[in-house]
């Protein structure tokens, strides 16, 4: 009688993968399809399907930062000029206060019209004198999935006004400005805070007539007196020495004052050297 023996199957052990190594895995196994064929893949992961098809598409969600706002709206016109964007295509939505919730649902309800005489269309969102957090979330969806015809714009001063999770879902574009608000002249800062220290009311409103010669010029000039009084601040911290010649709480409640003058002139409809002389004249 023939002796019986056991075999044992060796069985080809899978290496244990967490969920993202599973993704990249099923990424590279899809990319070595692609080389041989232009068809997906078969039993693909529908979620994976999905996100490569988000990844597949075109950005069409653009911020462009920058202290002049006419700049942004050029460099969104290039853009619309490179994508063969109708100027007719292309609307300006512009707004003399923060964006609000209400001013977001009347962009989403135009928003799906199909463009009139290309394929693409443009909406371009000034939002250069703020938006709310309530608003964000109410443009998020639109940024992350917009129509398929159209690019959208979201123009700001700067981008850390925005939430992150806006932020994550558009193309960032940061515009060099010409000056730059950084590069402060203290002695200038210094003969400023001196002339805010005084009792006579003409240099104050001359201030006002320099400062708010038009709203861009008067929110740049009080960013930079800021920042110049802050500098101050952190080197009277630091040393002994004032250059102003003025006490820190003192420092501290000028900063706060121009602070409030600069957000009522980006926030406001008023008129901004009527806001400088109430804020000048304050001091």
């Amino acid at each position: 009688m023939p002796k019986l023996t056991k075999t044992r199957l060796k069985l080809k052990q899978e290496p244990c993968m967490n969920n993202t190594e599973k993704a990249n895995a099923e990424l590279r196994r899809v990319k070595e399809f692609q080389c041989h064929s232009e068809a997906k893949p078969k039993n693909l992961d529908p979620s994976l399907l999905l996100r490569m098809t988000i990844l597949e598409k075109p950005m069409r969600s653009f911020i462009l930062a920058s202290k002049n706002v006419e700049k942004s709206l050029e460099k969104a016109g290039k853009i619309c000029l490179e994508n063969k964007i109708d100027s007719f295509d292309i609307t300006i939505e512009s707004f003399e206060k923060p964006i609000g919730i209400e001013d977001v649902r009347k962009l989403q309800k135009n928003l799906f019209f199909k463009p009139l005489r290309a394929e693409f269309k443009a909406l371009v969102i000034n939002a250069f004198r703020g938006i709310t957090i309530e608003s964000q979330n109410a443009l998020l969806k639109i940024l992350e999935e917009p129509p398929a015809s159209c690019f959208i714009f979201l123009i700001v001063e700067n981008v850390n006004i925005l939430l992150p999770t806006i932020v994550s879902r558009c193309k960032i574009i940061k515009l060099e400005d010409e000056k730059n608000p950084a590069e402060i002249n203290i002695e200038d800062i210094v003969n400023l805070i001196k002339n805010l220290s005084s009792e006579n009311a003409g240099i104050k409103l001359k201030l006002a007539q320099d400062f708010g010669k038009s709203r861009e010029e008067a929110i740049e000039s009080l960013e930079k007196a800021i920042i110049g009084m802050r500098e101050i601040l952190l080197n009277k911290i630091n040393s002994s020495a004032d250059p102003a010649g003025r006490n820190s709480k003192d420092l501290i409640k000028l900063i706060n004052k121009l602070e409030e003058g600069r957000l009522a002139v980006k926030t406001t409809n008023v008129n901004q050297r009527f806001i400088l002389e109430n804020t000048f004249l304050s001091i």
